[in-house]
Parts: structure tokens; C-alpha cells; sequence
């Protein structure tokens, strides 16, 4: 049995006697007296979540238009319907010796987690919570924890640091060597800290009054995508950050099973280009005056892009919608790719895995001189102008009562129409199943696919359309100028006041038509099967009755010299 196997295993099996686990992973604050957990934390930690507040985010949220709507009038009946699962969840956890109200109460300010890596040894975590004056519910919640882990054969032991007692338990496998992951706690400062190892506690205190440059907040990229995210702001409810690449290797590389793996993994990730993304992480704000809601998200990427990285280029162009599009849309977005880019990426990534320079496009080559003659770069990346849109009408009943279905259509933009015409008739040809028809002069081909899908696709207008529902399709090519267009909606117009000129993408979306059908059949029963009718559906109002709620939003991406800033907002409630 593996040693990350044993650890599993019984923290499984303590996992009802204490569910203060959970809620130590999920609830973490921070104390007066103490450094920010970002300070606190090592430098090299590759996942780090933090609230800042959790009374305050409890707060922001009540005041949120969806937050508004959970406390309305309108759902009352439903409410009631959930509150009285979650009462009823508190008094099983009761019986079970869980006091899980007192638990679920114990965050009083900040919370944060972070995943790190111990020097040579095992990718382990620490967490943070701040419990104020909830002393004695702490102290209740831990004998629970000492109990049971006790009774599942842990050892504990105590050790002192500069003043402060940790507690530790340790696993062993069954020959009685020790598994490396340990449970280990302390308390201090009305700071509860929990992590897999005294060592990892021990550095905690050595950084408790913020003044180490040895902490995460020092770290180049996290330090560059937290200024870019939060700024001077004092309104963030949450924040993040995470290493992708590092997590991945750090796990591989502290598992001795994994090192021929970990080696061949580290070799591929830096010869295709993987190792350029350094990071992850964002920020956001609930219930705000401006918006209701505010998050930005930041890619912390090596410039420039090199192998697989190329692919995702994205130029920033004017953010502008045709005059043919319907303010009656769900969603619609705007993505401007660099295709030739993306392409080299591909030939570059391509050649990696070959080992040889020039071994793809020499493929690429070859296999055009083979049935049906289709070049890749010539015939179909060197058509593209790299322009793509991305069109929902919202999430609809599937015909006689079969599965939901989102008619959405994507348009890529052409600079040779004629050629890919020929491509695609090509194509259909040699796929007999597919059916082609005309509509007001424009071939569409259909696809058969049965269920809620209807896959169609055609040529026109200088785009390629790519669509769930042939009738998408047509109502793009019925439409000249919308009577209604969306560049002249209210909502829209307020949203791009704060979009800027030019972005690379943008999504404008509306959460009530969005989310309209699925909410209806949720309500009259028609989704029942998905919660095994746990909940009663029925009891919800209906959606006109809430439908302000539901409000529109933005979010749009520019590039930077570090990677991608994508930042997102939503319309107060009026």
C-alpha cells in the first residue's frame, strides 16, 4: 500500500467524527496580531486560495443581487424547503458527536489554504483560520479531532516553538514505517494554523510577524499578478493564485514511483513550451456600488510565446458587434485569434515530439497529396482572418421533452470564402449521411446525429458557421439588420462604457436568458432525475418573477507584457 494511500485511507475514515477537517480547509482568517497568510506562507507555494473576511464576504453577498433574491419574498416557500435539509443535516451531524453549527460558525476574519512543497520532501498544505472569540468551540472541535484520530491508531506528540505548543499525529504503514503526512495544529493569536507537518507550522511562526522575504507575497509572479488583480483595493471578498506547472512537478517529483515519469514530464514541458506559464490568479469583489459584482484574473506567461504557448495569441482589435445581432441573444462574444501564429506553435510543438526540425510541415506536406488533398496551412489556417464569434440563445427544453439543449452557432471570419466553400463541399461529399439543402441561395449541410443535437454548418457571407441547430443557422442568414440590434442596448451600452476600445476578446452575456430554460425545467419537475428529487423544484417562483435578479455582464481580455488580463463585471441591481 502506498504511503499517500495510507494517509487517504485514514483521513477517510475520520472523516465523519470530524467534519472540523473541512471546515479548517474551508475557513481560514486572519487575526489582528499577525502577518497576512500570504506573508506567511512559504515562497514556492503552488496553490494559495485566501478570504479575506468572511462576516464581511457573508455580508457583500446579502446585498448581491443574487444574494437579494435567496432572501425575497419570491422564495420563501423554497427557502424554507432548503433550510429545513440544512437544519436537518445539523441534527444528523449532532448525533454523529459533530456539533457541525458550531464548526460552520468558528471563521471569524480571514481564511486561507495554500499547497506547498517541503525542501526534499512530500507536497503537503497549511491553513489558517482566524476563530476570534470562539475559543471554546475550537477547543471542542479539536479534543473531537484528537479523538478520533486517536482511536484510528495515530500517535500524537507535542513539540514547543518560540512559546507555542504543536500538536502532531502521525500515521505509519503497516511494516510501521511512518507515512510523511502528518496532522499537525497549533493555535495563536486567535489564529487556528493546520497543516500536514510540524516543519511546515514551525516556518509559519518563524514568518508570524510578516517581516521574511521567505513567503509567497515576495514571489515574483505572485507578487506581479496580485498588484494587477487587487491593486490598493480594501473590498476584495477572495482571491487566488496557483502554479499549474509546479503543482504537477512538484507531485511527481516527491513520489519516488514517479520519477522516470516526473523526468520525461519536466523534459516535455520545457521543450513544448509548457513552462512559459508560470502562474495563475485573480481577485474579486461582491456586492459593490458600481457593479455587483467584479472579478479580474491574470495568466502569468513568459514572453514571447514559444511552442504550445503560440496558440494561444490573441491580438487585441476594436470591441464592436455586427449590426445583424439580435439584442435578444443569451451570450455573445468576440474572439480575435492570431492563426498564423498558432500555427507555427503547432508545427513547433510538432517537431518536439519528433525530435526533428521541419518533421511536421514535411507531414503536413505529404499527407495533402493524399485523399481528399486537403493542405491544412494552405486551405484551411491561411483562409482564416483569425476573427471568431460565438453566438447562445440560451439553454432551451430539447423537442418532446429530451434533453436541454443550447442552440449556439460559431462564425469564423474568411478571407477566401470561395476556397472554403470548395473545402467543405469536398468534404460533404464523402460523408453520404450528411444532407445539404438550399436556403435563400446558401447551401447548408446537416449532420444527423440524433438527441438534442442537430449539428448544421454552412458558408456565407464571408463566414464559416458552425451551429447545434440548423435554425440558428438560418435566422443569421434571414437577418440583414436586426430591428433590435444589440450595439444599441441599454444594458449593453452601460457594460462597454468600462470595456476598453480594444481587447482581444469579450463575452457580453444575459444570466436571465441564459439560465430562463433551465431554470423552468427545474421548476416544473422535468430535471428531477439529476438531484434524485431531493429538492422540490416546484416551490421555486416563476422565472418572470425574478428575472431582475439575474443580471447582464461583461468580461473581456487584453494582452500584457506578462501574459492575459481578463477581467469581468455585472450590472447592480437596479
Amino acid at each position: 500500500m502506498s504511503e499517500m494511500g495510507i494517509f487517504t485511507r485514514a483521513a477517510a475514515k475520520v472523516r465523519s467524527a470530524c467534519a472540523v477537517c473541512a471546515v479548517l480547509v474551508v475557513s481560514p482568517l486572519m487575526a489582528a496580531d499577525r502577518a497576512p497568510a500570504d506573508r506567511l506562507v512559504p515562497s514556492g507555494a503552488t496553490v494559495f486560495f485566501e478570504i479575506s473576511d468572511l462576516p464581511a464576504l457573508k455580508e457583500s453577498w446579502s446585498k448581491a443581487a443574487l444574494g437579494q433574491l435567496w432572501n425575497s419574498s419570491q422564495m420563501a416557500e423554497f427557502r424554507k424547503e432548503i433550510e429545513a435539509k440544512y437544519e436537518e443535516a445539523l441534527k444528523d451531524a449532532e448525533k454523529e458527536g459533530v456539533p457541525l453549527k458550531a464548526l460552520l460558525e468558528l471563521p471569524q476574519g480571514e481564511i486561507a489554504f495554500a499547497v506547498v512543497r517541503e525542501e526534499d520532501g512530500p507536497v503537503g498544505g497549511v491553513a489558517f483560520l482566524d476563530y476570534g472569540d470562539k475559543s471554546k468551540d475550537l477547543e471542542t472541535a479539536l479534543n473531537l479531532l484528537d479523538k478520533a484520530l486517536e482511536e484510528k491508531g495515530a500517535e500524537r506528540s507535542t513539540d514547543t516553538v518560540a512559546g507555542t505548543e504543536i500538536t502532531v499525529f502521525t500515521f505509519k504503514k503497516d511494516d510501521g514505517e511512518e507515512v510523511p503526512q502528518k496532522v499537525a495544529y497549533c493555535t495563536k493569536d486567535e489564529t487556528l494554523v493546520f497543516a500536514t507537518s510540524a516543519d511546515l507550522i514551525e516556518g509559519v511562526l518563524g514568518r508570524w510577524d510578516g517581516k521574511s522575504d521567505e513567503c509567497l507575497a515576495e514571489d515574483e509572479v505572485y507578487g506581479y499578478i496580485a498588484e494587477k488583480c487587487q491593486g490598493d483595493s480594501e473590498d476584495i471578498a477572495f482571491s487566488y493564485f496557483a502554479s499549474p506547472i509546479e503543482l504537477v512537478q512538484g507531485i511527481m517529483e516527491s513520489n519516488e514511483e514517479l520519477s522516470f515519469q516526473a523526468v520525461v514530464f519536466n523534459t516535455y514541458v520545457q521543450s513544448l513550451g509548457f513552462g512559459q506559464l508560470k502562474g495563475i490568479g485573480g481577485a474579486a469583489e461582491i456586492g459593490g456600488e458600481d457593479y455587483d459584482s467584479w472579478a479580474k484574473t491574470f495568466i502569468y506567461s513568459d514572453q514571447p510565446s514559444k511552442g504550445v504557448m503560440k496558440i494561444f495569441q490573441f491580438p487585441a482589435i476594436k470591441a464592436e458587434v455586427p449590426a445583424w445581432v439580435e439584442e435578444s441573444v443569451a451570450q455573445y462574444s468576440s474572439f480575435n485569434w492570431d492563426a498564423q501564429a498558432a500555427w507555427q506553435g503547432i508545427l513547433a510543438v510538432g517537431d518536439a515530439v519528433q525530435s526533428r526540425q521541419g518533421a511536421t510541415a514535411a507531414m503536413v506536406d505529404k499527407l495533402a497529396k493524399q485523399p481528399p488533398n486537403i493542405h491544412i496551412k494552405k486551405d484551411v489556417i491561411d483562409q482564416l482572418s483569425g476573427k471568431l464569434q460565438l453566438i447562445s440563445k440560451g439553454i432551451e427544453e430539447g423537442k418532446d421533452g429530451g434533453q436541454p439543449q443550447e442552440k449556439q452557432v460559431f462564425l469564423l471570419e474568411l478571407k477566401g470564402e470561395s476556397q472554403i466553400k470548395d473545402l467543405i463541399g469536398r468534404l460533404a461529399g464523402m460523408a453520404p449521411q450528411v444532407e445539404k439543402r438550399d436556403f435563400q441561395g446558401t447551401t447548408i449541410y446537416e449532420v444527423p446525429a440524433g438527441g438534442a443535437l442537430q449539428p448544421a454548418f454552412a458558408v456565407a457571407n464571408g463566414q464559416l458557421m458552425i451551429s447545434t441547430s440548423v435554425e440558428s443557422i438560418e435566422g443569421i442568414l434571414r437577418t440583414g439588420k436586426a430591428d433590435k440590434p444589440l450595439s444599441a442596448n441599454a444594458d449593453f451600452k452601460a457594460l462597454m462604457e468600462d470595456t476598453p476600445e480594444t481587447v482581444s476578446m469579450f463575452t457580453f452575456s444575459r444570466l436571465d436568458k441564459a439560465l430562463e430554460g433551465l431554470y423552468e425545467m427545474a421548476r416544473t419537475g422535468k430535471i428531477d432525475g439529476l438531484t434524485e428529487a431531493e429538492v422540490d423544484f416546484s416551490k421555486l417562483p416563476e422565472f418572470d418573477s425574478v428575472r431582475k435578479y439575474f443580471r447582464p455582464q461583461m468580461s473581456y481580455a487584453i494582452p500584457d507584457a506578462n501574459g492575459a488580463v481578463i477581467e469581468n463585471f455585472t450590472l447592480p441591481l437596479k
